[in-house]
């Protein structure tokens, strides 16, 4: 589950069988809270609106990428706004680490976190 270095698998989905993950994805030391994607300080139903409207009708990018990947899957799409909601609404499973509150993304993705100002 880890490489080497002590990070995590997964980049980009794929299988790695080397020492050191391979993708071009890089660890993130930034700080941020899972399913916040608009950096208001709680998921609520704001976040999946904000996740939506960017998707699918060129709303404001997210500063954070990870914020916005709830089920931390490694990809920005419906589907998290989906866990959200079905989070909030429907007791579904809480969004995947760090949530709640303000941590760091172990596991390695192509997805970045430039600036989350609610953790700062």
């Amino acid at each position: 589950s880890v490489d080497i270095d002590g990070n995590g698998r997964g980049c980009e989905g794929g299988v790695d069988m080397g020492a050191y993950e391979s993708g071009g994805c890089a660890a993130s030391n930034a700080m941020f809270e899972r399913g916040d994607v608009n950096e208001s300080g709680a998921l609520d139903i704001s976040d999946p609106i904000f996740l939506l409207n960017f998707l699918f009708y060129g709303g404001k990018s997210p500063g954070c990428l990870d914020a916005g990947d709830a089920n931390d899957d490694g990809r920005l799409d419906t589907s998290d706004a989906i866990y959200c909601l079905n989070f909030k609404f429907l007791g579904g499973p809480a969004p995947k680490m760090p949530f709640p509150g303000c941590g760091t993304d172990l596991w390695l993705d192509a997805l970045d976190c430039e600036a989350y100002s609610w953790c700062q």
